[in-house]
Parts: structure tokens; C-alpha cells; sequence
């Protein structure tokens, strides 16, 4: 598929194959506007797709002769090298996230008075559930902690502020849903 980019006043024109994932994108914008892969912000229709390196251009609905528009990053490259390691741990936490809403609702409708013949049984494994999912949003955030950030880096403080709050709200919710559970 061809794509054309947006950078400042000048307008560039990529291929990829139809099965492209965001970091190929990248790799391409890079050879096309002469700069380190993972540089650039680009965005999709509002959305700030190299956030997600891994993710396919179809899941964006990108399709030929979509545009994109690629803002060159003046930031540290030690600085990108954070935040994208913290877009990782976004990504694998929204993931998680993903899965603590499913067994919120889950909980929620077994405590309406839905799927009374299992009751003890959706309690048992939604405990185990949140158990998990706890854990795992602990291990993200502990993760997060390891990412020594200098100082000067306000984009990637506040990424990581924001990333662990996140995570912390939805570690409550995890621990108020284990409460509830008799």
C-alpha cells in the first residue's frame, strides 16, 4: 500500500505491504525523511500511532493513500529510548487493564443476582482472576520504577507519573473487587 507523509511543508511517499506493522512504518519514515527510526511521531486520524510499535496499520485502518502526518522528534535519543520502553509497558498494561474491566463486569453481574447455579464457583475463579491481574499490574509498576529518568526529561517524568497512576487506580479497583467478593 502507498502511503503519503506530512512532515512540516513537504509531503513524502512510502510502500509497505499490506500485513505492515507500526515499527515497518517507522523504519520507512525514517529512510524517507533521512532520520533515526523511532524518531518521529506519527499520527493517524488523531491517533499517535508509533506509540505502538507492535501493532498492525490495519488495526488504525490504514489503507492506500492514507495520509499520515510525521512530526520529527528534536528530543534526547536517550530520553525516546525511555519513552518508548514505557509505550512497551502501556501497551502490556492497557492489555491487562483490558482484562481487570472484563471481570469487573463479570463481578458485577454475578452480584446483581445473574449466573446464581455458579455463584461459588465465578467467585473462586474471579478471585483468582484479580489475584493475578494484581499482581501482574505490581510487576508492570515495579518495572516502571527500574527506568532510572534523568532529571531534565519532562516528557518521559510525566509519561512515567501518568503510567503509574494508571496502573495504581486500577490496582484499587482490583483490591475493592476482592473486598466484595464473599
Amino acid at each position: 500500500m502507498e502511503i503519503t507523509l506530512m512532515v512540516k511543508t513537504e509531503k513524502y511517499k512510502v510502500t509497505l505491504e499490506e500485513d505492515a506493522k507500526v515499527c515497518d512504518l517507522q523504519q520507512a519514515v525514517a529512510e524517507a525523511i533521512n532520520a533515526d527510526a523511532g524518531m518521529q511521531k506519527i499520527i493517524f486520524k488523531g491517533t499517535t500511532v508509533s506509540r505502538f510499535p507492535g501493532e498492525f496499520l490495519s488495526e488504525y485502518g490504514m489503507k492506500n493513500g492514507s495520509k499520515l502526518m510525521v512530526i520529527p522528534r528534536e528530543n534526547n535519543i536517550e530520553e525516546q529510548r525511555i519513552l518508548q520502553k514505557m509505550g512497551e509497558i502501556e501497551t502490556q498494561a492497557s492489555r491487562t487493564i483490558d482484562n481487570v474491566n472484563v471481570n469487573l463486569e463479570q463481578l458485577d453481574s454475578v452480584l446483581k443476582g445473574f449466573n446464581e447455579t455458579d455463584r461459588a464457583v465465578i467467585f473462586l475463579d474471579l478471585k483468582k482472576n484479580f489475584v493475578r491481574l494484581a499482581e501482574t499490574l505490581m510487576k508492570q509498576v515495579e518495572t516502571i520504577d527500574s527506568i532510572t529518568v534523568d532529571g531534565e526529561f519532562q516528557s518521559a517524568k510525566l509519561k512515567r507519573k501518568t503510567l503509574v497512576v494508571k496502573i495504581q487506580s486500577y490496582l484499587d479497583k482490583c483490591d475493592a473487587s476482592l473486598e466484595k467478593i464473599p
